[in-house]
This record gives C-alpha cells, sequence and structure tokens, in this order.
C-alpha cells in the first residue's frame, strides 16, 4: 500500500490518505499514522509534539516522544456487531467473538472490533499457520462493511 501525506483540512496539520495494494481506501490505519508522523517529524526536523492528522475516520492525533517513539490514541474499540460494522451474527451479547465464517472449505473463528476501520481476527484452530495472503478471501464475503483490516493468529 501507500500513505499520502496532503493539505490540512480545517484546524489539523496535515491529512492523511492511505490505499492498500488492491486499491481500496481504509479509513485509517493505526501503524500507519505512527509512520507518518514519523516521518513528517523526521523530513520538518521536529522535535517531540503531537500532530494533528484529519483522516477518513476523523480527527486522530498521533504524537511523537521524546525517544523518538510515536504514541497514538486510537480511542475505545467498537465491539457491538452492527456498529463495526459486521453482518455477521453476535455470539456473546451484542458481540461478534469467535463466530465462524468458512472461506474457500476451511472454517475459522472469528472476532470482529473496529477501531476507526472494521477489523476480523482470527486465530488458527488447528495449528497450522493462516496465510497472510488472504485477506482479500475474507472482504470478498462482504461480512465486514467498508475496506477490512484482517488479521491472523497462531496459538503456539
Amino acid at each position: 500500500g501507500v500513505i499520502f501525506a496532503l493539505p490540512p483540512v480545517g484546524d489539523t496539520d496535515l491529512t492523511m490518505r492511505i490505499y492498500n495494494s488492491d486499491g481500496s481506501e481504509p479509513e485509517m490505519c493505526g501503524n500507519g499514522i505512527r509512520c507518518l508522523a514519523r516521518f513528517v517529524a523526521d523530513v520538518d526536523g521536529a522535535a517531540a509534539r503531537k500532530y494533528k492528522i484529519h483522516t477518513l475516520a476523523g480527527l486522530i492525533q498521533p504524537e511523537l516522544l521524546p525517544d523518538g517513539q510515536v504514541c497514538v490514541d486510537m480511542g475505545e474499540p467498537i465491539l457491538e456487531g452492527p456498529k463495526v460494522p459486521t453482518t455477521l451474527q453476535p455470539t456473546q451479547g451484542s458481540t461478534v467473538v469467535e463466530q465462524g465464517l468458512t472461506v474457500d472449505g476451511r472454517t475459522y473463528a472469528m472476532t470482529c472490533v473496529s477501531m476507526g476501520n472494521p477489523h476480523a481476527i482470527t486465530y488458527s484452530v488447528d495449528g497450522q499457520p493462516i496465510k497472510v495472503c488472504c485477506g482479500m478471501r475474507f472482504q470478498r464475503f462482504k461480512v465486514l462493511i467498508g475496506t477490512i483490516t484482517a488479521g491472523g493468529c497462531l496459538s503456539l
């Protein structure tokens, strides 16, 4: 993918737009905004400071710390299925936790959360690694509304 640092909107320092390698545009990327803040600080020679960055998910304010790390408050996670948003049925109250989804003949236990854009998280249930390239396979099922971030974890 590619991240663009664009002119500010309103009372912000700059605007971030991000495009995935498939051409889709997510609302936000937590790691991406950290990289962008660090890049802008390096180009400007800025000391530790907080940036106000306009994104499609709203205002995000990463902070460059004195030690060079970047901290960003992504806000509270959205866990309620309809607000993520996802079409998967809730499994625990209004949340979607370990809901089964069969993709290419393999069933995954999906947990859905939004941090500005929908995320689908799954853990390997059979001990086999989950291929990173399968994110687009999940997206075509349209269980998450919008451009998703798909993550997989292998339990050891």
